[in-house]
């Protein structure tokens, strides 16, 4: 990793210890979306991610997540399986399914009070957490070509 971007990376999960008492093991919550962007720049989650944010990390998804790449279709088989291997956290709406970028939105709402990271490649999901007040504690994965980017959402 370049020496710039380690600091920047560095530089956030600093802001986020210290204010919103982010701590080890950082739990990602990842979309369907980042694990096919993974999957298309060959990049390995479980070896890469800890290594960028600098600690022991903990790959989630959830069940919204999961059912809906299972109705994308064989497109999405590989980001399927990718998210399939993560851990599975229960989200409110476990009977009737939404959408992954609304499950992901809902999981991180009153606070963000398991101090989740929400990797994603929407940009419209990005943008629908700026609209929520209290998400200004949560951070967002994102990946270019092969290479990830943690960002902070500000207002």
């Amino acid at each position: 990793m370049k020496i710039t971007r380690q600091k920047h990376a560095k530089k956030h999960l600093g802001f986020f210890r210290n204010n919103f008492g982010v701590r080890e093991p950082y739990q990602i919550l990842l979309d369907g979306t980042f694990c096919q962007a993974a999957l298309r720049g060959r990049i390995q989650l479980r070896e890469q991610l800890p290594r960028y944010l600098m600690g022991e990390t903990q790959l989630c998804t959830t069940r919204c997540v999961l059912k809906e790449l299972e109705t994308l279709g064989k497109d999405l088989y590989g980001a399927k399986l990718i998210a399939q291997k993560c851990q599975v956290r229960n989200c409110p709406h476990f009977k009737n399914a939404v959408s992954g970028s609304e499950c992901l939105l809902s999981m991180v709402e009153e606070g963000n009070p398991h101090h989740y990271f929400v990797a994603t490649q929407w940009v419209s999901a990005s943008l629908l957490m700026l609209t929520v007040h209290h998400l200004m504690q949560s951070e967002r994965c994102h990946l270019f070509s092969s290479v990830a980017k943690v960002s902070q959402i500000t207002h």
